[in-house]
């Protein structure tokens, strides 16, 4: 699958690059003249750019959850100086890079230490042939005790399973995360079943299933559920409706969204 993704990525570019020669090119009939643009080769060649650049982040469109700025998924550089200590301590880090630097630079070479004897052994699990490839076994696995498994098992035996639909409605109910959900186009009245299609539309996204089976196994049209999606979940509705920005005031990270 790695070798024909990059057969696929080398014949993009190698059209790309003919694409950019044609555009460039003079006319065989007229020799004499300079070379001319052409606008449609040009207009390929953008295109063919903007396909890949949202997807690695260099291009993003305000407003979308799938191609957004990838600095709004980071925490602002104001909050970031008041919890980066809280956060630091809790990480067991430093706060400062060059300090943080330092430390990871003296972990990687106390690794090397220990490696290199085992690639000079060359019969251990990690070695070196004879043409210079490094070879790793696959690790054998732990023996567990039987008194840690049978622990395991009555702590399992403790825990809740509660279905994922209820789960979700629990939460909206102490905390009221639906509500943040408002009409795109200021409509003030909600219909009774508002808030269960808002459900299942959510339940489809953060599954990520989609629409056509949330429609299929909840017996709600998909119509409903596009029309809910297009006019509620909206990504600054979505931001509000978030824990960690109404109530939770260290769950930063937290997110009832995808």
């Amino acid at each position: 699958m790695r070798r024909a993704a990059g057969k696929c990525r080398t014949a993009r570019r190698r059209s790309s690059c003919r694409l950019a020669r044609a555009a460039t090119s003079s006319t065989p009939a007229r020799p004499a003249t300079p070379p001319t643009a052409d606008r449609q080769y040009w207009e390929l060649c953008t295109l063919l750019g903007l396909r890949d650049a949202p997807r690695s982040g260099d291009v993003w469109a305000p407003g979308s959850r799938r191609y957004a700025d990838p600095t709004t998924f980071l925490l602002p550089a104001e909050r970031w100086q008041g919890q980066r200590a809280e956060y630091c301590a809790l990480a067991h880090v430093s706060p400062s890079a060059d300090e943080a630097l330092e430390q990871v630079s003296e972990q990687l070479h106390a690794a090397l230490g220990e490696l290199k004897p085992l690639l000079a052994a060359r019969d251990g699990a990690v070695r070196m042939t004879e043409r210079g490839e490094t070879v790793v076994s696959k690790l054998s696995a732990m023996a567990v005790p039987d008194a840690v498994g049978q622990l395991c098992l009555q702590l399992a035996d403790l825990l809740p399973r509660p279905q994922l639909t209820e789960l979700l409605i629990e939460v909206d109910q102490w905390a009221s995360l639906s509500d943040q959900l408002t009409h795109a186009g200021g409509k003030t009245h909600r219909d009774p079943q508002l808030r269960r299609d808002l459900y299942a539309t959510i339940l489809a996204q953060a599954c990520n299933f989609g629409l056509t089976p949330m429609a299929e196994a909840s017996g709600i049209s998909y119509d409903t559920l596009a029309w809910t999606t297009e006019w509620y979940l909206r990504e600054d509705r979505s931001r509000r409706g978030r824990p960690g920005a109404r109530r939770r005031g260290s769950s930063k990270t937290s997110s009832w969204l995808p």
